[in-house]
């Protein structure tokens, strides 16, 4: 996933074909959430670098959620 929260490449293992469909959606919901996460937490933090580099005396870091 990038930085827009496109998907860029989706590996599925021979083996995850054996189970069910609705195992493997889910499986594929839970990788592409878990991306999206990251992809907005790397967003979050490189925005927070360059507020403090703009404004070191006077910044504050976000508190987290």
């Amino acid at each position: 996933m990038n930085g827009r929260h496109e998907v860029i490449k989706v590996k599925i293992k021979p083996s995850a074909m054996e189970e069910d469909a609705e195992f493997v959606a889910d499986l594929f919901a839970a990788a592409a959430n878990d991306a999206a996460r990251k992809v907005e937490k790397v967003s979050k933090d490189k925005i927070a670098q360059l507020v403090y580099l703009m404004t070191p005396s006077t910044y504050q870091p976000p508190l987290d959620e």
